[in-house]
């Protein structure tokens, strides 16, 4: 079982004043667990209206253009996999490792980007492993920084091993 799955299952909540509170690491692990289902839409439940994700593309992602990079990454990537290790908490910030790995079945979207649609490729994917920080409010992720490994961004990496050349798919 995976420590998303082991984590997701022992879900921590408090009540105060009528209202279930998650732990910040709880929130974190259950949205990974929604995403790695597959269902975007419910993985917007768990973010705030004012998310911003730094590191995912070039450019920081409010929530409804990070959400849209889910769905399109989701829909190429099928299999779309974590793999956290190293979770810490401390307040509302949670830190983990991940190292995002998958199979290319279905073309790549982007476009929202700025990036010409990539072929199915039919390969195995497996990025390098990135340190995320997560700031949780009130049972919301508000934000999302993927601190990176030699790539400008979680995407360049992407297209670097689906062997398509950024320089080429960024449209002028």
């Amino acid at each position: 079982m995976s420590v998303v799955k082991k984590l997701s299952a022992k879900i921590s909540t408090l009540k105060r004043g009528g209202v279930e509170f998650m732990m910040p690491t709880d929130v974190v692990m259950k949205t990974i667990d929604v995403l790695q289902s597959g269902d975007v839409e419910t993985m917007g439940i768990y973010l705030s209206s004012d998310f911003i994700c730094r590191g995912m593309a070039r450019e920081a992602l409010d929530k409804s253009r990070f959400l849209k990079a889910m769905d399109a990454l989701l829909n190429a990537i099928p299999n779309w996999s974590y793999n956290v290790t190293n979770i810490e908490e401390k307040d509302d910030l949670v830190l983990l490792k991940a190292h995002v790995r998958g199979k290319n079945t279905r073309p790549l979207n982007l476009y929202f980007l700025g990036i010409e649609p990539v072929p199915q490729k039919g390969i195995r994917v497996s990025l390098p492993e990135e340190l995320i920080e997560y700031s949780v409010k009130e049972n919301k992720i508000t934000s999302m920084k993927i601190l990176l490994n030699g790539y400008a961004s979680s995407i360049d990496a992407l297209l670097e091993q689906l062997g398509v050349g950024v320089r080429e798919l960024v449209s002028a």
